[in-house]
């Protein structure tokens, strides 16, 4: 039985009819039916949905080999192998993946189950199988005999790891491989690090007959960057030897007396020694691995002691102990304020060696050429303010009796640990003081004068206290009062400062080194205020004074 669907599809136009114009009378399709076999519709919906699958990205190569590590063991004109690979397929398609070279006796392959096959001078894995898989090759091959030894040949692959290890290495002989690194070495074993190429060839040779070991004369340049430590010159040098004879292979350099030798580094050192001479001087012995060799360079650090007042500082550097020297280049980081100078003007070059130019990292130097004495000189150095007072808020109150009390906090801002002294107005008694909210004590100096100690550690503290004081009590009809605030040598930026008198008197007039605020008066039920403020005010003590009246009735 043929099964159908009806499907009820919306139709835009009616395909028989001629394109170019709707014959009049077109009929109304809103209601047509068309009916599928369900084999077409299930086709239909099948292909709208494979265009709607985006085609999935193939991987830019389908194989590759990771890793080759080759151990051949050496018996007479014989080398048996063994070589361990490792591969990669990206893909679950049939791949292809070069391994050793067809011309090679292979013996043994692991996992049985493994698939070689010989194409393009190769044997070759086949695989469907993605992610990581591991092959082991078991093979021999013969050595090619050569006038003075052996060599050995073998077609490979080129992998991203490559190494080579070998045994059975003949007594008194060595391998030679070209472009290799080794990575060690034994009685009759070497291992090596391989290139990624298609060929591996290593000759048996003759090992060289070394002689003793033959002095060398060395030619020094010396440039250092010095800087003042705790009482020490310290000196960074980098050495730079030269040397057209001998093994190359010690160095001996001498020190000025009362030199501390901290630290000697360098490619292929083997060891270093110092040891004190009977002049006192210093002399270090350097020793290197490898022989023949005709440049060498040194980092070396030592120091002497140096005293920061002294009228003198000395440049010192290492001599060879045989051989000649260029004279000694030092880069100088002075301290701040000193001034340095040489007794007479040397050149010294127009740009710094690169590893000086690390060190300096944009300070200030000075350079010089040659060991010397160099004349060293304090200059005064300008004091800035290490602590500043922001604001200052007072609020003061005078009754009638001319009691007293005064409420102020300063807001003040430091770069270190500080000792801040305020003078308090005379006659008056301190009542409570804090720092950030915690009660203090401060230290009392005599003459009306009190100490704050600020920590470190926090950039702006508040310091707020209060204090009372005795004024003259207020008169029937009118006077005059004087009034003031604490005075600090720190400069204060802003003050603000709120006067309260009784609210039955006002102020006719005042005087003073404050000024007033354009909201100066207002009054509650007991007293009335007066705003104040003063700006940038430094060792100056805010005072003000002020003549009040009672207000006249009918005035």
């Amino acid at each position: 039985m043929v099964k159908h669907i009806s499907v009820q599809l919306a139709i835009l136009a009616f395909l028989t009819l001629p394109l170019a114009a709707d014959p009049p009378g077109a009929p109304d399709l809103s209601d047509a039916r068309v009916t599928l076999p369900y084999g077409e519709l299930k086709s239909l919906w099948q292909a709208a949905q494979g265009e709607k699958t985006p085609e999935k990205r193939k991987p830019p190569v389908e194989a590759t080999l990771l890793a080759a590590r080759y151990q051949l063991a050496l018996k007479g004109d014989q080398a048996s192998g063994v070589v361990d690979y490792e591969t990669q397929s990206f893909t679950d398609d049939w791949t292809v993946v070069p391994l050793l070279g067809a011309q090679t006796q292979i013996d043994e392959v692991e996992p049985a189950d493994a698939q070689l096959i010989v194409r393009e001078g190769r044997y070759a894995l086949v695989t469907n199988r993605i992610g990581k898989q591991k092959v082991r090759i078991k093979f021999a091959t013969k050595l090619i005999g050569t006038t003075d030894g052996a060599h050995f040949h073998l077609a490979i692959s080129a992998a991203s790891i490559n190494t080579l290890s070998v045994s059975g290495i003949p007594e008194k002989q060595m391998l030679r491989l070209a472009e290799a690194t080794q990575l060690s070495a034994e009685k009759d074993k070497a291992s090596f690090r391989l290139p990624a190429r298609d060929q591996l060839d290593f000759d048996v040779i003759p090992e060289k007959a070394v002689g003793p070991p033959t002095p060398s004369r060395w030619k020094l340049e010396t440039q250092a960057l010095v800087q003042f430590n705790d009482g020490k010159l310290s000196y960074t040098a980098h050495l730079a030897a030269n040397t057209n004879e001998g093994s190359g292979l010690a160095l001996e350099l001498d020190f000025p007396a009362g030199a501390s030798i901290t630290n000697v580094s360098g490619p292929d050192l083997a060891n270093w020694q110092a040891t004190v001479l009977e002049n006192q001087s210093r002399r270090v012995q350097v020793r290197w691995q490898t022989r023949d060799v005709q440049r060498r360079e040194l980092s070396v650090e030592y120091n002497f002691a140096q005293s920061l007042t002294a009228a003198e500082w000395n440049l010192k550097s290492p001599r060879v102990a045989e051989g000649e020297m260029n004279q000694p280049f030092f880069v100088v980081l002075p301290e701040p304020g000193l001034e340095l100078a040489a007794p007479t003007e040397t050149v010294a070059p127009r740009q710094l060696p690169a590893w000086l130019l690390g060190l300096v990292n944009g300070k200030d130097y000075v350079a010089f050429v040659g060991d010397t004495s160099l004349t060293a000189k304090w200059l005064p150095l300008v004091e800035t303010a290490q602590a500043i007072v922001e604001t200052a808020t007072a609020k003061m109150r005078i009754v009638a009796d001319g009691a007293a009390l005064t409420e102020i906090e300063y807001k003040i801002r430091h770069e270190r640990a500080l000792t801040w002294r305020v003078d308090l107005p005379e006659g008056c008694e301190l009542l409570a003081s804090t720092i950030d909210g915690h009660p203090v004590n401060p230290i009392d100096r005599g003459e009306h004068v009190v100490e704050f100690s600020l920590p470190s550690g926090k950039a702006l503290n508040s310091v707020a206290f209060s204090y009372t004081a005795k004024k003259p009590a207020f008169k029937p009809v009118s006077g005059q009062i004087a009034v003031e605030l604490p005075q600090t040598d720190l400069l204060v930026h802003w003050i603000d400062w709120e006067l309260r008198i009784p609210a039955a008197y006002e102020i006719a007039a005042f005087e003073g080194n404050v000024e007033s605020a354009s909201s100066a008066d207002t009054t509650d039920n007991t007293s009335r205020a007066i705003q104040l403020h003063k700006e940038l005010c430094k060792k100056e003590r805010p005072r003000a004074e002020f003549f009040y009246q009672k207000p006249q009735p009918n005035k």
